[in-house]
């Protein structure tokens, strides 16, 4: 819990809210109304303080801060471990010839004889691009020189910046990141996508790009586009996949689950 940002937001706030309270009251005469002249003492008196307590409070919501993110780091690093982990057992468990207990699954059905062994939430993207259009507007503008060179300009202007959108569009990338739901199976990765599962065929990979290290993998399809999954599970998915794909010939000698075994 952060105790020291409340407090610095808020002596920032007055720090500036008196300084521009104090322009016009700092213009008070010795003959204005007793009213304001109380006033202006007031704001003076809240305000002169705060040019203390700001970088004070500054420094002390800085260090809190920066505790804050060490603590998160330290956090991260003991799941990535922990995720890391679970990998090399897995990855022991598919060398030992060891049988994987299967899931109970519920609300989603398997096909006959398929069996699920993992289940958990990771990172997802797709990588694509669009086959975007844009809209050429043209005007007719009447009157002045000035108003029709004006028009057409801005006609212009926005053409352009739809072009650009567009082309931006089309462009190939990671798009509908997500974080969701994989359900693994013998046969196939089921995503929980948009609220809708959507499967993915060990039999229909072409190619699979795993990075335990970074805990992430990339598959690509003969019928879909590449899909990414990242986060901390993924060693296990790694393992469990490529033993899927490859057996354990892969598990022994894919280069990237050196790490794993």
């Amino acid at each position: 819990m952060r105790r020291w940002q409340p407090w610095f937001v808020g002596s920032a706030l007055v720090l500036v809210g008196g300084f521009l309270l104090l322009l016009p009251l700092g213009a008070v005469s010795d003959d204005a109304p007793v009213a304001l002249r109380a006033v202006s003492l007031a704001a003076g008196w809240v305000w002169v303080p705060s040019l203390l307590t700001t970088p004070v409070f500054g420094v002390l919501a800085r260090r809190e801060n920066k505790r804050a993110q060490t603590s998160r780091q330290a956090e991260l690093a003991v799941v990535r471990q922990s995720g890391h982990e679970e990998g090399r057992r897995l990855t022991a468990a598919l060398l030992a010839g060891l049988p994987l207990q299967p899931l109970a699954v519920w609300g989603v059905v398997l096909e006959e004889g398929e069996q699920a062994h993992l289940d958990f939430p990771t990172n997802y993207a797709r990588f694509y691009g669009t086959n975007a259009a844009y809209q050429h507007v043209t005007g007719l503008f009447v009157g002045s020189a000035g108003f029709v060179a004006a028009g057409v300009a801005m006609t212009a202007l926005g053409n352009s910046m739809r072009r650009s959108q567009a082309r931006a569009e089309a462009v190939q990338r990671w798009r509908e990141q997500e974080f969701l739901r994989v359900l693994v199976t013998d046969r196939r990765l089921i995503c929980l996508v948009g609220g809708q599962w959507t499967s993915f065929y060990y039999n229909a990979v072409t190619a699979f790009h795993p990075e335990p290290e970074n805990q992430s993998i990339v598959f690509e399809f003969s019928n879909a586009v590449p899909l990414a999954l990242y986060g901390p599970s993924l060693p296990s998915l790694i393992a469990y996949t490529t033993h899927r794909i490859h057996g354990v010939h892969g598990l022994q000698n894919h280069p990237a689950l050196a790490s794993l075994r």
